[in-house]
C-alpha cells in the first residue's frame, strides 16, 4: 500500500505499509504474522516503523496526540556500495508483471546477481533498508508503460 505527493511536479513524500514483512534479516519470502513495516521519507529524510511497536506505543497513550511520530521511526541507510554481482536485486514475484527476467537475460552482470522475488511496494523499503541494492522493473521494448502511482512512494523513500 503505497501514497506518495507530488507538488510542482515533483515527488517530495512518500509513505508505504508492508503489513507482512519480517523484522529486519528475515526472509522475506515468508510472510510475517504479526509484523509489518510502515516506510516514510521526504527528499531529505526517510525511515522505518516496525507495526508492533506502534501498535505498543499507541497502547500506552491515553491520547495519541501529541506524540512525534518521526522520533519513533529508525533511520534508513541504503546498502553500501558493492560489484553488480554481489549485489541483490528485488523483482516482482509474477515475472510478467516486469518482465524483469527479459532484462536479466540481457545482461551477464545481472543475471550474476541473487534475487528477491516478491510483489507489492515492499521492494523499495528493502532497498531502502539495505537489504537489497536493486530494484529491476521495466522492459527494455516499453510494452507495459511505467506510471507515475507505481514509483511516487517509493522514490523518496529509498533517494533519502
Amino acid at each position: 500500500i503505497g501514497l506518495g505527493l507530488v507538488q510542482d511536479g515533483e515527488v517530495i513524500l512518500g509513505t508505504i505499509a508492508s503489513p507482512s514483512l519480517p523484522a529486519l534479516g528475515g526472509d522475506v519470502t515468508l510472510r510475517a504474522e504479526g509484523g509489518g513495516w510502515l516506510f516514510a521519507g521526504t527528499r531529505s529524510w526517510a525511515g522505518a516503523l516496525e507495526l508492533e511497536a506502534c501498535r505498543s506505543r499507541l497502547r500506552s497513550l491515553a491520547s495519541p496526540i501529541g506524540v512525534c511520530w518521526r522520533e519513533l521511526f529508525i533511520p534508513l541507510r541504503v546498502a553500501p556500495t558493492c560489484n553488480l554481482e554481489d549485489g541483490v536485486m528485488c523483482e516482482s514475484y509474477e515475472a510478467t508483471h516486469s518482465r524483469s527476467d527479459e532484462l536479466r537475460k540481457q545482461s551477464r552482470r545481472l543475471t550474476a546477481m541473487s534475487g528477491l522475488r516478491l510483489d507489492s511496494m515492499s521492494k523499495y523499503g528493502l532497498v531502502a533498508r539495505g537489504e537489497a541494492h536493486l530494484y529491476l522493473r521495466g522492459t527494455f521494448t516499453g510494452s507495459r508503460p511505467e506510471s507515475i502511482w507505481d514509483h511516487c512512494p517509493g522514490v523518496p523513500i529509498v533517494i533519502a
